[in-house]
């Protein structure tokens, strides 16, 4: 399925791509093939080939594949941030007891640093959904984007206030205050 996502075919790369969103992560779920797929996805965000295009629907993001990839990437280590483990507990399911959460927390360094190249892509969906992504893979244990990067992007798109929020979220603690 992972290769699929460079095939020269548009509806192979789709079909891929609906993979990853339906069987590899679905619903919030982070599976045991869920760490390794976002590695390799992070690994070929810089290929040419991930600037092709896609068959659209009306939950697609705008633009090439590699704005599709990270948002997957942005979802997936949105799954495993402080407030995922805080809910997760709170139902009775320690996070550290499930080795998916766990190795998706060991591998949000490496996806930060494969999603931020991209913050400044020429691309402006490609740089939303790079923002997007950054927003969750920065989580603790890696150090948060530093805001002078993640500021103009949001401001761009999303106006001053939430350039003055975003950065404060994601300097916030353990115990969630800045």
């Amino acid at each position: 399925m992972l290769t699929g996502l460079l095939d020269a075919d548009e509806g192979v790369r789709s079909r891929a791509l609906g993979g990853l969103h339906h069987v590899v992560h679905h619903q919030n779920t982070l599976y045991t093939a869920t760490p390794p797929a976002a590695l390799y996805v992070a690994g070929i965000l810089g290929e040419a080939r991930a600037l092709w295009s896609l068959e659209k629907n009306p939950h697609s993001f705008p633009g090439p594949m590699r704005a599709e990839l990270l948002g997957w990437l942005g979802s997936v280590a949105n799954e495993a941030d402080d407030e995922a483990a805080t809910t997760s507990r709170r139902f009775g399911f320690p996070p550290e007891d499930y080795p998916p959460f766990v190795e998706v927390c060991r591998i949000r360094p490496q996806l930060f640093r494969a999603t931020s190249v991209f913050m400044d892509d020429p691309d402006i969906h490609v740089r939303e959904a790079a923002v997007s992504a950054c927003i969750p893979a920065a989580g603790r244990p890696s150090p948060p984007p530093p805001p002078s990067r993640l500021g103009p992007s949001l401001a761009g798109r999303f106006g001053r206030k939430c350039t003055l929020v975003v950065p404060r979220a994601v300097h916030r603690g353990p115990d969630g205050l800045g």
